[in-house]
Protein backbone atom coordinates (compact mmCIF):
# COMPACT_ATOMS: atom_id res chain seq x y z
CA UNK A 1 0.00 0.00 0.00
CA UNK A 2 2.81 2.37 -0.89
CA UNK A 3 2.48 5.21 -3.36
CA UNK A 4 5.23 7.49 -4.56
CA UNK A 5 4.51 11.20 -4.69
CA UNK A 6 4.90 11.02 -8.48
CA UNK A 7 2.04 8.49 -8.61
CA UNK A 8 -0.09 10.80 -6.50
CA UNK A 9 0.58 13.95 -8.51
CA UNK A 10 -2.93 15.35 -8.52
CA UNK A 11 -3.45 18.57 -10.48
CA UNK A 12 -6.03 21.29 -9.86
CA UNK A 13 -7.32 19.69 -6.66
CA UNK A 14 -8.70 16.72 -8.57
CA UNK A 15 -9.40 13.61 -6.60
CA UNK A 16 -7.61 10.40 -7.47
CA UNK A 17 -9.74 7.36 -6.55
CA UNK A 18 -8.26 4.02 -5.57
CA UNK A 19 -9.55 0.58 -4.65
CA UNK A 20 -7.39 -2.25 -3.42
CA UNK A 21 -7.56 -5.54 -1.61
CA UNK A 22 -5.14 -6.02 1.26
CA UNK A 23 -4.16 -9.51 2.38
CA UNK A 24 -3.14 -9.34 6.02
CA UNK A 25 -2.54 -12.34 8.26
CA UNK A 26 -2.59 -12.77 12.01
CA UNK A 27 1.23 -12.80 11.85
CA UNK A 28 0.97 -9.08 11.03
CA UNK A 29 -0.53 -8.60 14.52
CA UNK A 30 1.88 -10.49 16.83
CA UNK A 31 0.72 -8.76 20.03
CA UNK A 32 -3.02 -9.21 19.49
CA UNK A 33 -3.74 -12.62 20.96
CA UNK A 34 -7.53 -12.43 20.61
CA UNK A 35 -7.33 -12.09 16.82
CA UNK A 36 -7.43 -15.57 15.24
CA UNK A 37 -8.18 -14.84 11.55
CA UNK A 38 -8.62 -11.96 9.14
CA UNK A 39 -10.18 -11.97 5.67
CA UNK A 40 -8.79 -9.88 2.83
CA UNK A 41 -9.68 -6.24 3.49
CA UNK A 42 -11.11 -3.97 0.82
CA UNK A 43 -10.11 -0.32 0.79
CA UNK A 44 -11.96 2.26 -1.31
CA UNK A 45 -10.82 5.86 -1.18
CA UNK A 46 -9.57 9.00 -2.80
CA UNK A 47 -6.33 10.99 -2.64
CA UNK A 48 -6.26 14.75 -3.04
CA UNK A 49 -3.82 17.58 -2.44
CA UNK A 50 -4.79 20.41 -0.10
CA UNK A 51 -3.02 23.45 -1.57
CA UNK A 52 -4.01 25.79 1.25
CA UNK A 53 -2.31 23.75 3.98
CA UNK A 54 0.22 21.97 1.72
CA UNK A 55 -0.95 18.53 2.83
CA UNK A 56 -1.80 15.31 1.04
CA UNK A 57 -5.11 13.86 2.18
CA UNK A 58 -6.89 10.57 1.76
CA UNK A 59 -10.40 9.56 2.72
CA UNK A 60 -11.20 5.86 2.62
CA UNK A 61 -13.46 3.06 3.76
CA UNK A 62 -11.90 -0.16 5.01
CA UNK A 63 -14.07 -3.28 5.17
CA UNK A 64 -13.59 -6.96 5.89
CA UNK A 65 -14.10 -9.60 8.56
CA UNK A 66 -11.98 -10.53 11.55
CA UNK A 67 -12.33 -13.53 13.82
CA UNK A 68 -11.77 -12.89 17.51
CA UNK A 69 -11.98 -15.00 20.64
CA UNK A 70 -15.02 -14.48 22.85
CA UNK A 71 -14.43 -12.67 26.11
CA UNK A 72 -15.93 -15.30 28.41
CA UNK A 73 -15.91 -18.59 26.52
CA UNK A 74 -12.93 -18.11 24.18
CA UNK A 75 -15.09 -19.35 21.31
CA UNK A 76 -14.36 -17.73 17.97
CA UNK A 77 -16.79 -15.15 16.64
CA UNK A 78 -16.72 -13.14 13.43
CA UNK A 79 -16.76 -9.36 13.64
CA UNK A 80 -17.44 -7.19 10.58
CA UNK A 81 -15.12 -4.21 10.08
CA UNK A 82 -16.50 -1.15 8.30
CA UNK A 83 -14.16 1.74 9.05
CA UNK A 84 -14.29 5.24 7.57
CA UNK A 85 -11.09 7.22 7.98
CA UNK A 86 -9.45 10.43 6.85
CA UNK A 87 -5.68 10.67 7.03
CA UNK A 88 -3.55 13.77 6.48
CA UNK A 89 0.11 13.65 5.42
CA UNK A 90 2.53 16.54 5.89
CA UNK A 91 5.69 17.04 3.87
CA UNK A 92 7.97 18.79 6.37
CA UNK A 93 6.66 18.08 9.83
CA UNK A 94 3.69 16.76 11.73
CA UNK A 95 1.55 19.69 12.84
CA UNK A 96 -1.97 20.40 14.09
CA UNK A 97 -3.48 19.20 10.82
CA UNK A 98 -1.10 16.50 9.56
CA UNK A 99 -1.24 13.13 11.32
CA UNK A 100 1.57 11.48 9.35
CA UNK A 101 4.78 12.46 7.61
CA UNK A 102 5.71 11.68 4.01
CA UNK A 103 8.99 9.74 4.19
CA UNK A 104 11.38 9.30 1.23
CA UNK A 105 8.77 10.71 -1.16
CA UNK A 106 6.49 7.75 -0.40
CA UNK A 107 3.17 7.38 1.34
CA UNK A 108 2.50 4.04 3.04
CA UNK A 109 -1.02 3.29 4.27
CA UNK A 110 -0.28 -0.23 5.55
CA UNK A 111 0.83 0.78 9.09
CA UNK A 112 -2.24 3.03 9.35
CA UNK A 113 -4.53 0.21 8.23
CA UNK A 114 -3.00 -2.13 10.82
CA UNK A 115 -3.59 0.48 13.53
CA UNK A 116 -7.21 0.90 12.45
CA UNK A 117 -7.81 -2.87 12.54
CA UNK A 118 -6.37 -3.16 16.05
CA UNK A 119 -8.32 -0.10 17.26
CA UNK A 120 -11.56 -1.62 15.97
CA UNK A 121 -11.21 -5.05 17.57
CA UNK A 122 -14.13 -5.20 20.03
CA UNK A 123 -13.15 -5.13 23.68
CA UNK A 124 -15.86 -7.61 24.63
CA UNK A 125 -17.45 -10.20 22.38
CA UNK A 126 -20.12 -12.65 23.45
CA UNK A 127 -21.82 -14.97 21.00
CA UNK A 128 -25.58 -14.67 20.53
CA UNK A 129 -27.71 -16.76 22.87
CA UNK A 130 -24.96 -17.03 25.47
CA UNK A 131 -26.30 -17.41 29.00
CA UNK A 132 -24.09 -16.10 31.76
CA UNK A 133 -23.12 -18.73 34.34
CA UNK A 134 -24.37 -18.60 37.91
CA UNK A 135 -24.04 -20.63 41.06
CA UNK A 136 -25.17 -20.74 44.64
CA UNK A 137 -25.03 -17.14 45.85
CA UNK A 138 -23.31 -15.70 42.77
CA UNK A 139 -23.99 -14.83 39.16
CA UNK A 140 -22.39 -12.94 36.30
CA UNK A 141 -24.57 -10.08 35.09
CA UNK A 142 -24.32 -7.99 31.96
CA UNK A 143 -24.70 -4.22 31.79
CA UNK A 144 -28.26 -4.31 30.45
CA UNK A 145 -29.51 -6.20 33.51
CA UNK A 146 -27.73 -3.77 35.83
CA UNK A 147 -29.57 -0.82 34.33
CA UNK A 148 -32.98 -2.43 34.88
CA UNK A 149 -32.45 -3.38 38.51
CA UNK A 150 -33.91 -1.02 41.11
CA UNK A 151 -31.54 0.29 43.71
CA UNK A 152 -33.29 -0.33 47.03
CA UNK A 153 -33.07 2.46 49.58
CA UNK A 154 -31.34 1.60 52.81
CA UNK A 155 -34.04 1.85 55.53
CA UNK A 156 -31.54 3.45 57.91
CA UNK A 157 -31.03 6.30 55.43
CA UNK A 158 -34.65 6.67 54.29
CA UNK A 159 -35.31 9.48 56.78
CA UNK A 160 -32.64 11.61 55.08
CA UNK A 161 -34.78 11.78 51.95
CA UNK A 162 -37.47 13.60 53.92
CA UNK A 163 -35.11 16.36 55.05
CA UNK A 164 -35.58 19.72 53.43
CA UNK A 165 -32.45 21.80 53.24
CA UNK A 166 -32.90 25.54 53.16
CA UNK A 167 -30.30 27.60 51.36
CA UNK A 168 -29.52 31.13 52.55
Amino acid sequence: MKWSLRDLAVDDNKRMPYEETINLTIEDFPFVERLTAITPLTINGVWYYDEINDHLRTEFNLSGDITVLGSLTLKESIHRLNIDSEEVFGFDQIDDVADHLVMNDEVDLLPIIKQLVVANIPVKTVEEGFEYPSGKGWEIVDESSLETEDNPINPKMAKLLELEIEED
